[in-house]
């Protein structure tokens, strides 16, 4: 939407019936969302770890010691301060040294395990299963089969699939 559009919708003036919010850290509590927003539809995106950290420090060059040296990073605001480094919040207590030794691949490595577990763990709730709200999509499946995975997840969201979001997903490739 155009930002105008946007500003309507937040003082009323027009109504939404479809907000797509891709944040991948409330993946760290996806029940938030879920129990915040009751009629919310919701879609787990999950990528192969090695390929989330490879781009977490290609385009990101976050979890280095320089960046953790503070807590400016969007990856770790929150931190205990460790030496001259702060670790983020979510790696376990008792185990900032190993998460400090590691390079930033591993740390990347680590943080996406700790985002996938959480909403594994999420997943696997009866409410949220019986809930058929959360529909969980392997994106190397979705980008091996753009159209059929696609259409399922914008039915999923109430909608169809047009033309230009079916143009959109046509550009999805495996090395996407």
């Amino acid at each position: 939407r155009d930002p105008r559009e946007l500003r309507d919708a937040a003082r009323g003036v027009r109504k939404e019936r479809v907000l797509v919010y891709k944040e991948p850290f409330l993946s760290f509590s996806p029940d938030l969302a879920f129990d915040a927003l009751p009629r919310c539809r919701m879609i787990y995106l999950v990528r192969d770890g090695r390929d989330v950290a490879d781009s977490i420090i290609r385009k990101y060059d976050v979890l280095t010691d320089a960046r953790l040296a503070s807590l400016d990073s969007n990856e770790a605001p929150l931190g205990r301060r460790v030496g001259d480094l702060y670790v983020p919040w979510w790696v376990e207590p008792g185990r900032e040294g190993t998460f400090l030794d590691a390079d930033p691949y591993v740390r990347a490595i680590w943080m996406w395990s700790e985002l996938n577990a959480r909403c594994e763990r999420f997943l696997a709730r009866p409410d949220v299963r019986d809930s058929g709200r959360v529909l969980e999509v392997r994106y190397e499946r979705l980008m091996a089969d753009p159209i059929g995975e696609g259409e399922a997840l914008v039915e999923h969201l109430g909608m169809r699939l047009g033309p230009r979001a079916k143009a959109r997903l046509e550009e999805g490739h495996l090395r996407s």
